[in-house]
């Protein structure tokens, strides 16, 4: 009963609206358009056949492999040298 609550929560504001927008991704759906129609698998196929996707995965890629870390350990370690400067350590 105590993880009910945590349950809802995740499914009302992450497991919902990912549900929502997979079953929105075989249809034809056009935000303020009226209506829409089954299209299957076919948004997936023009995916695959767009030039833009290729540059998208190495976009994505090397903000991944690269300046995510970076700033996670160069964040890391100007706390580490503030740290040791004692500046910030309770009196």
């Amino acid at each position: 009963m105590l993880a009910l609550p945590a349950a809802l929560t995740l499914f009302a504001l992450v497991l919902g609206p990912s549900i929502a927008v997979l079953g929105l991704s075989f249809t034809d759906y056009r935000m303020g358009m009226s209506g829409m129609s089954w299209v299957g698998v076919e948004n997936y196929q023009a995916l695959t056949t767009n030039a833009g996707l290729r540059g998208s995965i190495a976009n994505t890629l090397l903000f991944v492999l690269f300046v995510a870390p970076i700033s996670v350990f160069g964040g890391l370690w100007v706390a580490i040298l503030v740290a040791e400067t004692g500046r910030l350590r309770p009196v």
